[in-house]
């Protein structure tokens, strides 16, 4: 029998089982991390996805609102390249 195993066999006896006791803790203090880190992160998946949907949705409501309202949004869109590309070519210079 190994030397190492029999004294901690021996210190277990001494202690009650105290080590084993101990192990087993740490061991479920681990598992239980673990468990809670995989919740966490599939909460944060789900909280994405419903996330992404109500900003498309939001979204898709204003486009449809603005569109009623008569704005023209590819002509805003073009307006806003264009001084964003002069206002980049003003600070170039």
């Amino acid at each position: 029998m190994n030397p190492i195993d029999l004294i901690f066999a021996t210190v277990s006896d001494l202690t009650g089982g105290l080590i084993t006791d101990m192990t087993t803790l740490v061991v479920g203090l681990i598992t239980l991390a673990f468990i809670l880190m995989g919740l966490d992160l599939l909460m944060e998946v789900f909280n994405h996805a419903l996330g992404s949907h109500a900003t498309e949705k939001a979204r898709n409501e204003y486009w449809a609102a603005a569109s009623n309202a008569g704005v023209n949004f590819e002509e805003d869109e073009k307006q806003s390249k264009y001084e964003a590309a002069r206002a980049a070519y003003k600070k170039h210079l």
